[in-house]
């Protein structure tokens, strides 16, 4: 026991090596603590310098966009510009590189930056981002402590164009089709833009949309004109590839753009695979052809059209009906009306047009109507001179039936008959050339029975009457004011047989123009032109003194 106690009562310390050993230990639990400290406070620079950096790069960018196209280059270099290549920026105490480059994106012009997939980023589909100019900011410490910081954008210029005295034109091809019918498998065809002294054909695979770059401006120098989307070289190419352009696209003129330099047009065009209508009438007792005095209307799209035994349509036996106003037949839904001499009158609203449509562009229409012979009624349609107005409208309203509205013939008449008699009518007719609408009353109507409508022009206004000996040269007749741009033209058809049309216009001097069925060399129309003087409540007859040649 005393040993022990002795042993505990020792003044003894530690030796030396259990002394080095927890310094060694104490040595390594403080570094264990302060390394990841320190590494904290590291991460927390970089961190900070990170954020400073990207805050110069948003800066830099933000200030780019509020430059003008043509600041953002750089002085004597491409593009041209006012922007330094490189600069030293300090913020909070620490120097940053700030290094901008400027390249064009998407161009077609030589020795800038042609990309296969242009500025769009799709390789292969033409890109009318041209001429954008892409700007990268590069953001860098001065002595590399953190990785760089990197930020692009897009500028685009005033005008997507493709160069100086160039400019560019999209196509959008729509096809007009019937709204209850599939569509037909017909590819698109190609598009050509086409001027008066050249043309340019889509060089791709024809599609829904077909791009021109490049191509030259409309105004170059002393010379103004007007490219035309064709669907061949000529301005009268409006069909290939069993696809028509609408006819009102070419009336109104959408199918034609003008461009001035550095400019992008686009130019939505119709086109539709044109149809023919084949309508009969027959006697529904005896099933036997109606062929005589017979009247058929079509409507199409709010316009009628009217169809007698004296237009060139008739056959015979029935209507094969393959233009209208000119223009080939569209397919769509019409509103068809026909009746004959001694006959009931049959309507049938919303006829789709052709009805096997696309296997088929032929229509099928077949009317079987009743004898009616108590009251007969024919009106003649003409103007101040005596001419008759052919394509006029001429609705009829009897008092114990719905009204329905005829076209008067190539001679301005038309003619209907009912199975009754001793009512009253109102007969309201209207002009497709200007004249005052008129409106006339025949009561207690019985047997036979003739009216003349005559329509006068409008105060202040004279007419124009156009005549042609040969009609079958002959496309229309067109007027504008003197002097009047391409957009002023207005084009009236001839009437059939006899070559004729009237037309109301302001008093005051007029251009004239005869457009001929046969065409040039160059593939337009041949014209005869001339300039008239119309006053007031006058009326001019008109023929070009060039015969057209036969088509």
């Amino acid at each position: 026991m005393e040993k022990i106690t002795n042993r505990l009562r020792r003044d003894d310390g530690f030796t030396l090596v259990e002394a080095l050993a927890a310094l060694s230990l104490l040595s390594i639990a403080i570094i264990l603590t302060v390394t990841p400290v320190l590494a904290g406070f590291d991460v927390l620079s970089d961190a900070k310098l990170a954020t400073i950096a990207s805050n110069l790069a948003q800066g830099r960018v933000e200030e780019l966009r509020s430059l003008t196209y043509e600041e953002i280059g750089f002085p004597l270099g491409v593009p041209e510009g006012i922007l330094q290549a490189s600069e030293t920026v300090m913020a909070h105490n620490i120097d940053f590189i700030v290094a901008t480059d400027v390249k064009y994106f998407g161009s077609i012009n030589a020795g800038e930056n042609v990309v296969p997939q242009g500025g769009d980023g799709v390789e292969g589909l033409p890109d009318m981002g041209i001429d954008y100019k892409e700007v990268t900011v590069t953001v860098s410490h001065h002595a590399g402590a953190i990785r760089p910081v990197v930020m692009q954008t897009i500028v685009a210029p005033p005008n997507i164009a493709a160069h100086e005295g160039k400019a560019n034109v999209i196509v959008e091809l729509i096809k007009e089709e019937p709204a209850t019918k599939p569509p037909s498998p017909v590819g698109y065809p190609q598009v050509v833009l086409v001027k008066d002294t050249a043309f340019y054909p889509f060089t791709g695979s024809p599609g829904q949309t077909q791009t021109f770059a490049g191509v030259p401006a409309s105004e170059t120098g002393a010379t103004d004109y007007y490219y035309y989307a064709r669907l061949g070289a000529t301005q009268t190419s409006y069909e290939a590839n069993g696809w028509r352009i609408h006819p009102a696209d070419i009336d109104v003129e959408t199918d034609r753009v003008h461009m001035g330099p550095t400019e992008t047009a686009t130019v939505p065009l119709r086109i539709y695979r044109p149809a023919e209508i084949v309508v009969e009438l027959f006697d529904d007792t005896t099933l036997l052809p109606i062929v005589t005095n017979v009247d058929l209307t079509i409507d199409f799209e709010g316009t009628p059209h009217g169809f007698t035994e004296l237009d060139p349509e008739w056959t015979g036996t029935g209507f094969v009906i393959t233009e209208l106003n000119g223009a080939p037949v569209v397919p769509g839904s019409y509103d068809m009306t026909a009746t004959a001499l001694g006959y009931s009158l049959e309507t049938r609203l919303d006829v789709v047009v052709p009805e096997d449509y696309p296997a088929d562009v032929v229509h099928e229409e077949a009317f079987y109507l009743e004898v009616s012979t108590d009251t007969f009624l024919e009106i003649q349609v003409v103007d101040a001179s005596g001419s008759p107005i052919s394509g006029a409208s001429v609705t009829i309203n009897p008092d114990f039936e719905a009204p329905f509205t005829l076209i008067t013939d190539t001679n301005g008449y038309v003619d209907f008959s009912w199975a009754t008699d001793g009512f009253d009518v109102v007969i309201d007719v209207t002009s497709p050339h200007g004249h005052q609408p008129a409106t006339i009353s025949i009561d207690d109507i019985q047997g036979i029975n003739f009216r003349t409508v005559s329509l006068t022009a409008p105060p202040n206004t004279g007419v124009i009457s156009f005549h042609e000996d040969q009609p079958d040269r002959v496309q229309y007749f067109r007027y504008r004011p003197d002097g009047g741009a391409p957009d002023d033209w207005t084009d009236a058809y001839p009437v059939g047989s006899t070559g004729e049309v009237s037309v109301t216009v302001t008093a005051g001097w007029w251009d004239v123009r005869k457009v001929c069925t046969a065409l040039r060399p160059n593939g337009n129309p041949r014209t005869g032109d001339a300039t008239v003087y119309v006053s007031t409540g006058g009326n001019v007859f008109w023929s070009s003194s060039t015969d057209c040649p036969k088509p």
